[in-house]
């Protein structure tokens, strides 16, 4: 009778790297996992196991009733010496390795196995795969390294639809000479290991989808061979797929597309064909059907209503057009009124400064904001002055009652929390004496909801006008001569001395507290990066990263050191005045103002220019006197003075220098 019988509840068993011929008495037990790889074994009897592993021994025969068990769920049979397989039977299989195996035939009865999400074949001796493949649902990765296929593409089965969630493909040292038909079916496919000629079309697999539908997909056979024969007027495709493919960033797409447009003015019945194209122009917007028509049909957007005209220049407004780089079919629409307009810098007329006027005075906030966008195009007016400066009167008169709200709404609840907490022993704002559930319930609630308010507001202020690609870093180092990491420092440091205050409120002690702040403070900026990391407009900074554990650092060191805060993280911002004065490129006809660039680098809203405008920023290291002398401190030094200095910057236009594009100018 076995041993392990007895231990019923034995459930791993680690029998690996031993000189095991024989384990029929195990047989009778029943395990979550056993471990049986780098033994002798030639034979594997029936065994009872959620997780087998008999990799690396010398198997060449398996109890048929092992593989018809209900309950496996991995199975590791690789580095042994199997040339065939027992039918299969294992509806709850999720991994199955049988690589390094002289295996001449495809697993029988595998397509039982619905719930499989990962098969291993490396290096067998496989030459094809059955026709027509077995429907497994749930497939996710398969390796089939050194897959030696006998003829060819005609290895492959015609149809790999039933495997469409295939996401990982592995065929490296694979002797593929052409790409299957088959397998432009994987739409899922983010993963492809193998021949550079198969890691080349999965890139165009990956770039091509997320573009295309269903019926365009079925062109993706013949630009491959026209790509890889770079004969791009080999077939015409439908027009509207190429109007798709020039927002795709895979440039060999746009390269095909740009050669296969016909360069002429568009028409009405031009229109649905250039719809697309224009709305990648701005941002992918979603623009009216019919204000595209009268845009493009009249080739004029003063014959716009002015509704629709002030819709319009909103959604541009989000692509922010002074920084939009046009792609290379950029020849297609420079002509065109929509771009000519959108860069325009001709001198305000009489009849636009009164449609800007009125727009402005309209009372309408879609209005204002429309007005004001047309007259950043348009350029300054010292008409238009006035109203401008009662428009910033009423918006500082809006925020400055927004503000005593706020402030009434604070001093309302301090006053309610004090009158409730005036019978005990500890007021509310001060440190409880021990862990305070309440209080940490309330801190983790207010922490995450002005976290998340936060992270909402950076992302519509910061990220949302941008696409979203895969994550990628970025040497921003040199950037706006590194104010922007001051600033990284200063947020994380402050961050962590405020997530200590919190803590520290809910009884939570010292040490602890600080370790906790500091990851807190690291944490939360380093939200930022990861946003980063997926924009098209950045990547994740190593630089930035480096700031922010600096600054979480600051705080944890000092409060360990000194239980106190000597040097302090400071920010202040002021009102940079941005000229008026317009500036004439030297190398083309392009003008426009400081202030402009500001407008458009920086924005306009208060919240906004404190974020982004570097140029009004100075951080500053603080070191209070007092505590750093301690008791030897002089009698007539006061307790509340600081020692700081400063570091800032100003005339940055742009983050490496002060050159800006226009349109197609410099």
């Amino acid at each position: 009778q076995s041993i392990f019988k007895k231990l019923s509840k034995l459930k791993k068993l680690d029998l690996s790297r031993n000189r095991l011929k024989n384990v029929d008495e195990l047989s009778a037990s029943a395990f979550q996992q056993l471990n049986l790889s780098h033994n002798r074994l030639r034979h594997l009897p029936e065994l009872h196991a959620r997780s087998l592993i008999a990799s690396n021994n010398k198997i060449n025969s398996i109890d048929s009733n092992l593989l018809q068990a209900s309950d496996l769920f991995e199975l590791y049979l690789s580095q042994n010496q199997l040339e065939a397989l027992p039918p299969l039977h294992l509806p709850q299989l999720s991994l199955l390795d049988l690589s390094h195996n002289p295996l001449q035939a495809w697993p029988p009865g595998l397509e039982h196995s619905r719930q499989l999400r990962l098969l291993r074949l490396n290096n067998t001796r496989l030459e094809k795969l059955p026709e027509p493949i077995p429907p497994l649902p749930a497939l996710r990765s398969l390796e089939l390294n050194n897959f030696r296929p006998a003829a060819g593409s005609a290895a492959w089965p015609r149809d790999l639809s039933p495997w469409s969630k295939l996401q990982t493909l592995r065929l490296r040292r694979s002797k593929l000479r052409e790409i299957p038909p088959a397998f432009w079916q994987l739409q899922n496919l983010n993963a492809c290991e193998g021949p550079p000629l198969l890691k080349r079309a999965a890139r165009l697999l990956r770039a091509f989808h997320p573009y295309t539908s269903e019926e365009e997909r079925r062109w993706l056979p013949q630009i491959w061979e026209m790509l890889q024969s770079k004969d791009y007027k080999k077939t015409a495709l439908p027009r509207k797929l190429l109007l798709r493919l020039l927002s795709a960033k895979h440039p060999a797409l746009r390269q095909l597309a740009e050669a296969q447009l016909p360069i002429e003015q568009p028409s009405p019945e031009k229109i649905p064909e250039t719809r697309e194209v224009h709305a990648c122009l701005i941002g992918r917007s979603a623009i009216p059907l019919q204000m595209l028509e009268k845009l493009f049909a009249r080739h004029h957007i003063r014959l716009l209503t002015q509704k629709e005209e002030a819709d319009f220049f909103i959604l541009c407004s989000r692509a922010r057009p002074a920084e939009i780089e046009l792609p290379e079919n950029a020849k297609l629409f420079a002509e065109k009124p929509f771009i000519s307009y959108l860069y325009q810098k001709a001198p305000i007329t009489d009849e636009q400064e009164q449609k800007i006027a009125a727009m402005l005075q309209s009372g309408d906030a879609d209005m204002i904001r429309a007005g004001l966008k047309l007259l950043l195009l348009y350029g300054p007016s010292r008409r238009l002055n006035p109203i401008l400066e009662k428009l910033k009167r009423q918006k500082d008169a809006a925020w400055k009652s927004l503000l005593q709200a706020i402030f009434q709404a604070l001093l309302l609840i301090s006053l309610c929390l004090s009158a409730s907490s005036a019978a005990a022993q500890t007021p509310w704002y001060e440190p409880a004496d021990s862990f305070h559930r309440k209080r940490f319930w309330i801190t983790a609630g207010s922490g995450t909801a002005i976290y998340s308010g936060l992270s909402v507001g950076l992302w519509k202020i910061w990220y949302a006008q941008y696409e979203l690609t895969p994550f990628h870093t970025f040497n921003d180092w040199p950037e706006w001569q590194q104010v922007d990491k001051a600033g990284h420092l200063f947020s994380a440091y402050n961050a962590a001395r405020w997530s200590y205050h919190g803590a520290r409120w809910t009884g939570m002690d010292e040490k602890k507290a600080a370790r906790t702040a500091a990851g807190i403070g690291i944490g939360i900026l380093s939200t930022i990066e990861i946003m980063d990391g997926f924009s098209a407009k950045w990547g994740f900074s190593w630089g930035d990263m480096s700031a922010n554990i600096a600054g979480s650092s600051l705080f944890f060191f000092q409060q360990l050191a000194w239980h106190e805060q000597r040097i302090l993280v400071k920010v202040s911002s002021s009102h940079p005045p941005y000229s008026d004065a317009l500036v004439h490129a030297s190398n083309s006809s392009a003008t426009s103002s400081p202030a402009q660039r500001a407008a458009a680098l920086y924005g306009r809203a208060p919240f906004e220019r404190f974020l982004k405008d570097y140029n009004a920023q100075v951080n500053w290291l603080s070191v209070n006197l007092s505590s750093m002398l301690g008791p030897s401190r002089p009698d007539w030094l006061p307790p509340w003075l600081n020692l700081a200095i400063g570091y800032g910057a100003e005339n940055m236009y742009g983050g490496f220098d002060n050159s800006w594009q226009e349109g197609d100018n410099l």
